[in-house]
C-alpha cells in the first residue's frame, strides 16, 4: 500500500474555484501580504471558512500545510487543521487561553457534548508571528492514531479506539471525506477563538492510503508549489482560440473563464504551450510535477472529456482522459519522474512543454 495524492491548493492561481470549503459565514481570499511560496496565500479573516479538499472516501490520509498567524486574540479553540469523518469534524487547534494543543473530535457518543479526548502543554505553536509547518496524520479505527507535526516534530497524538461519533448519534465512524486547513473557525465550529487578522495558509495538499491496513504515522514531507504560466506557444495549436491566441488564453491568473478560452469540437485537438521557467529554492528538490488545466463541457449529457500532456527530451508523459463537469474547474495529473523514469530537476521542468487533448464523445 502507499500514498497517493488526492489534491493541493496553490494561491499562485489566483483563484478560489479549487478550494472546496465548508459552510461558513465568509470565505478565504487571496493575499499578496504573506506567503511562503511564490506571491500570494490564502487569508483568513474572523469566521473565514475553511479550504481544503473534499470528495474524499479514505480510511486514512496525511495533511500539510504552511501556516502563519499574526498573534493571538481572544480566547477559546482556534483550529489548525482538521479532517471530516462522515459528517463528524476532527479538527486539531490552539486554546487561545492556555496555549495548550487541543483535538476536538466529534462527540461523546449518543450526546451533543463536543469531545476532546487530548489536550497537551506544548510550544509548538506560539504566539510569536512566523511560518509555521504543520501536519496531520489520521487513521480512524479501534487501533487507530490522529497525530499533528509542527515543523516535522510530533507536537500532539490520540492512539487507540479513534472511531468518531456525529452529535447525538451512537454509530461510529470511520471514513475520511474531507480535510481542511483551517486559519480560523469554520461553519460548523462556531463561538470559538480566533487568530488576530489575519491568518494566513500556503501550500496545502492532502494524501490518501491506498488500502484499509493501518499505515505507519510518520510527519507528512514538507511540500512547495512553484507556479509556472503560460508564457509562448507550443509548437501545437489545434483547438478553436476565442479573444486571443491559443497560449494567451491560457495563461491569465486568475482565470477569466469564458472571456478568453480555446474551444475543441471533436477528441484528439491538441494545443502545447512554453512555460515561465522556475527557480527551485536551495535545500529544495523537485519532487513532482503536476500539469493543471481550468476547463470545463457544455453539455452535460455528452461524456466530453480531457486529458492533460508534458514533453521533455525525456519523452511525452500523457494523462487519463479526465471526466469534465459542465462548470470551471482543475484537471491535472501528478507525475514523479519524467517519462524515461529519470527524476526530475530545475533544469528539466524548464525544458518541458505542457499541454492538453481533448477526448470522450462530442455528440
Amino acid at each position: 500500500m502507499s500514498w497517493t495524492r488526492a489534491g493541493q491548493l496553490s494561491a499562485e492561481t489566483r483563484s478560489l474555484a479549487d478550494v472546496s470549503g465548508l459552510t461558513g459565514p465568509t470565505g478565504a481570499t487571496i493575499s499578496s501580504a504573506e506567503k511562503y511560496t511564490g506571491n500570494y496565500s490564502y487569508r483568513f479573516s474572523g469566521d473565514s471558512q475553511p479550504i481544503g479538499i473534499a470528495g474524499l472516501n479514505a480510511t486514512a490520509a496525511r495533511a500539510h500545510l504552511f501556516f502563519r498567524h499574526n498573534g493571538i486574540w481572544g480566547s477559546g479553540f482556534a483550529p489548525l487543521v482538521g479532517m471530516l469523518v462522515d459528517g463528524a469534524p476532527v479538527v486539531w487547534g490552539l486554546d487561545l487561553f492556555t496555549a495548550e494543543i487541543r483535538l476536538r473530535a466529534g462527540w461523546v457518543s449518543g450526546s451533543s457534548t463536543v469531545r476532546f479526548p487530548v489536550t497537551v502543554t506544548s510550544a509548538a505553536i506560539t504566539a510569536t508571528a512566523r511560518w509555521y509547518s504543520v501536519g496531520m496524520t489520521a487513521f480512524f479505527d479501534e487501533n487507530g492514531f490522529v497525530s499533528l507535526w509542527v515543523d516535522g516534530l510530533l507536537a500532539a497524538t490520540w492512539e487507540g479506539d479513534t472511531r468518531v461519533f456525529r452529535s447525538g448519534q451512537t454509530t461510529a465512524r470511520t471514513t475520511i471525506t474531507g480535510c481542511y486547513a483551517l486559519g480560523t473557525p469554520s461553519g460548523w465550529m462556531t463561538g470559538l477563538g480566533i487568530w488576530s487578522n489575519y491568518a494566513y495558509v500556503d501550500d496545502f495538499y492532502v494524501d490518501v492510503w491506498g488500502g484499509s491496513s493501518r499505515p505507519t504515522d510518520a510527519a507528512p514531507p514538507s511540500r512547495r508549489f512553484l507556479a509556472a504560466f503560460p508564457n509562448g506557444p507550443g509548437g501545437i495549436a489545434q483547438w478553436t482560440p476565442v479573444g486571443g491566441a491559443n497560449w494567451q488564453n491560457v495563461a491569465e491568473a486568475p482565470p477569466d473563464n469564458d472571456a478568453t478560452y480555446n474551444r475543441a469540437t471533436d477528441a484528439g485537438s491538441v494545443d502545447m504551450v512554453n512555460l515561465a521557467n522556475i527557480a527551485v529554492p536551495p535545500d529544495w528538490a523537485v519532487r513532482a510535477v503536476i500539469p493543471m488545466v481550468y476547463a470545463r463541457k457544455t453539455d452535460a449529457s455528452v461524456d466530453s472529456r480531457i486529458r492533460v500532456l508534458v514533453n521533455n527530451d525525456a519523452g511525452a508523459l500523457v494523462g487519463a482522459a479526465r471526466p469534465l463537469p459542465t462548470f470551471y474547474g482543475y484537471v491535472w495529473e501528478r507525475w514523479a519522474a519524467q517519462a524515461d523514469g529519470s527524476a526530475w530537476t530545475e533544469a528539466t521542468v524548464n525544458t518541458a512543454l505542457m499541454g492538453y487533448e481533448s477526448a470522450g464523445d462530442f455528440g
